[in-house]
């Protein structure tokens, strides 16, 4: 149930659901992502944090294969691998495929707590509401050192800086271990899948197909018709979208350990 979300800043929409251990997603139990190896995983997807780009002149992955021959865990001053227990899991849905006016109206987060995996969503209901959820947003961004996404290099994490800067939230990407699943999953299986897109990484790597979801191609549309008529019903398909983006990064986590076990 959503719930109203007041700070300093203004308010904004929230909702919590926590998955117990032993709740599949395909034919991964979600519970598993305890279990992963995360400097492997990490290795596998090239992850770094953006201040060890600028500071090898390198610039951040931005297409097939560029994680190869750059992997790290986050720098040499970095010996303990990252706890998944203080990994933070995003996805965003948002107004266009970015550019001016392009502003995330909804951002999931998924993590562990209590061994349960809990998917928390922040929504906007107008635009007026975008500060509050992103400083909702940073503050909890600030308590996990790691982040994991799809895309989210090139696509949320962009985003959500520039929608930070403009709206004055103070946050900073720079200190944050950023692994982008796209870079491993194209490492491990774009020589047996047609493509690396989410959803054929569901139905070939983890064993899901999708029911009752939004295309991703209707999500800014469906927003759009909601700032008409305020029907919050309306947009269920979208938030079940979101929450579906969540839970297969944890469970593609879980099976690029897999792989990795395997090799």
């Amino acid at each position: 149930m959503w719930q109203s979300s007041t700070s300093a800043h203004g308010v904004h929409l929230g909702r919590s659901v926590a998955h117990p251990p032993d709740s599949t997603h395909g034919k991964y139990a979600l519970g598993r992502v305890l279990e992963v190896d995360t400097a492997q995983v990490l290795r596998t997807c090239g992850a770094r944090r953006p201040r060890d780009y600028r500071r090898r002149g390198e610039a951040a992955p931005a297409g097939d294969g560029a994680a190869q021959g750059r992997e790290s865990t986050g720098g040499s001053g970095d010996s303990a691998p990252p706890d998944v227990r203080r990994m933070l899991f995003l996805d965003t849905e948002t107004t266009g495929l970015g550019g001016p006016g392009t502003y995330a109206f909804l951002v999931g987060l998924g993590f562990v707590e209590d061994d349960a995996f809990v998917v928390r969503q922040h929504f906007i209901r107008s635009p007026d509401e975008e500060a509050a959820m992103l400083h909702a947003v940073a503050e909890t961004l600030g308590e996990c050192p790691t982040i994991t996404t799809f895309n989210g290099v090139s696509f949320d994490v962009p985003l959500l800086r520039t929608r930070m800067r403009a709206l004055g939230v103070k946050f900073s990407f720079r200190d944050i271990l950023h692994c982008d699943l796209l870079y491993g999953a194209r490492r491990l299986w774009q020589r047996r899948l047609p493509n690396c897109r989410l959803q054929t990484l569901e139905e070939g790597v983890l064993g899901f197909k999708r029911q009752g979801d939004v295309p991703s191609g209707d999500v800014p549309g469906l927003y759009f018709d909601f700032l008409e008529t305020g029907d919050l019903d309306s947009l269920e398909g979208v938030f079940h979208h979101n929450v579906l983006d969540i839970i297969s990064l944890a469970a593609l986590m879980i099976a690029m350990h897999d792989e990795a076990a395997q090799a």
